[in-house]
């Protein structure tokens, strides 16, 4: 099989929409990939290596609202995946929850050392260059980033979508 776990992908379905997803597992016996995409399981003629931009919507979502759903949500995945690509510290980790995405630090020490405000600033200079390259806000919504810290909680700017 030509593709691994992981690996992303763009799913073509029935209808012509091309749909951005990843290979969530590989069913071996069947020869079969499964997305991640409600779990689908395709062969490889129906999907290709995604070489699309990191933050790619399918415009057949606008039509469709399970692959509205699906893409909104694996657009704020991306945009979680891609802060912790960029963040250059190990105790400083992106994660999801529910609608919002947290920027959790490990310890308060660690943030207040490099100086609070800079920390922020960094952070936001980082939200605002993911703001820049999601060029198409179809969602027209904002996705709250929490600056998680063990005993506060900030507000950083939010991720346009």
């Amino acid at each position: 099989m030509k593709y691994n776990i992981l690996t992303e992908v763009i799913y073509k379905d029935i209808d012509g929409n091309e749909i951005p997803t990843y290979i969530k597992d590989i069913d071996e016996v069947n020869q079969k990939y499964i997305l991640d995409y409600d779990l689908e399981k395709v062969s490889e003629d129906q999907i290709e290596l995604n070489t699309l931009s990191n933050f790619y919507v399918s415009l057949s979502m606008l039509s469709n609202q399970k692959i509205k759903d699906y893409s909104r949500n694996y657009l704020i995945d991306r945009v979680v995946t891609i802060l912790n690509r960029n963040i250059d510290d190990e105790e400083v980790t992106a994660i999801r929850y529910m609608e919002s995405i947290g920027i959790k630090v490990s310890s308060a020490k660690l943030f207040t050392d490099q100086g609070e405000d800079k920390s922020i600033e960094k952070l936001n200079k980082l939200i605002k260059f993911i703001n820049d390259r999601i060029t198409l806000k179809h969602f027209n919504e904002a996705v709250a980033i929490d600056l998680l810290l063990p005993m506060a909680r900030y507000k950083l700017d939010p991720i346009l979508i």
